[in-house]
């Protein structure tokens, strides 16, 4: 995935250089940088090694828990080369491909968010109310396709799950 990064920040930084930074770079960079950072909590809010422990024991868990993260890393890795097609479908040139690149990338993050619920979380909620959130920003990263700054919408989003999911319950 480090691949992945290297790609992004050189993609970026030609952005910025072509462009000068403008206001929807700013905006696409704080998403995607809030996405990524935010994708990265949620997977790591709850400690895995209870799950690990048990999952060997039932093969239908063990595959369950092996193809989920299928889903998680290729989302994940999706999201991460999404910002460089963001950059380039932003250009005068590209601008039908920008309407794909935002549902692209919204699918992803929908993606990866329900995975990481079903195969990483799901086990360790016992409560719906904690369940719920997020198919809510699953849907809502989905909308955001449709919004003028999708990156920053989706980057809000997750932000704001990691904030409701990482609370301490008491």
């Amino acid at each position: 995935m480090g691949l992945v990064h290297a790609s992004a920040t050189v993609a970026v930084r030609s952005a910025f250089d072509r462009h000068h930074g403008t206001r929807p770079l700013y905006a696409l960079v704080g998403g995607g940088l809030i996405m990524a950072y935010g994708m990265w909590w949620l997977y790591f809010a709850r400690p895995a090694n209870t799950l690990l422990a048990t999952t060997h024991q039932a093969h239908r868990k063990s595959f369950s828990w092996a193809c989920g993260h299928y889903l998680i890393v290729a989302s994940a890795t999706a999201e991460g080369t999404g910002l460089p097609a963001f950059c380039r479908s932003r250009h005068a040139s590209h601008r039908g491909l920008a309407t794909v690149v935002d549902a692209t990338v919204a699918a992803t993050a929908a993606v990866f968010l329900v995975t990481v619920l079903g195969v990483h979380l799901r086990p360790h909620q016992s409560s719906l109310a904690a369940r719920i959130p997020f198919p809510v920003a699953a849907v809502g990263a989905l909308a955001a396709a449709r919004s003028p700054k999708p990156a920053l919408l989706a980057g809000v989003l997750i932000g704001g799950l990691v904030a409701v999911a990482t609370v301490p319950r008491r």
